[in-house]
């Protein structure tokens, strides 16, 4: 993968995290204010199928709440989890 196609890429998934966040009410992420393992914040309706022990059904609601693929979707309630990838 060339420079430009990276680039690209990475403005892509800027403007995606803008939207999540704005979608959640997050402030704005600063590019490294959150280190590796931060507590995410994943929205109400999801977190209340997660204390349920619906974990398919709080990964298909974020999945539609947030626009995330099923991997994306899963990362998010894995990593808020602490459940192992």
């Amino acid at each position: 993968m060339d420079d430009a196609t990276i680039a690209h890429r990475f403005r892509l998934l800027e403007a995606r995290v803008a939207q999540l966040e704005q979608m959640v009410g997050l402030p704005p992420t600063v590019v490294g204010e959150a280190p590796a393992g931060a507590p995410v914040a994943l929205p109400p309706e999801v977190m209340d199928l997660v204390n349920q022990g619906k974990t398919m059904d709080a990964i298909a609601a974020l999945r539609r709440s947030a626009g995330l693929s099923l991997a994306e979707a899963k990362a998010l309630i894995d990593q808020a989890t602490g459940a192992p990838g």
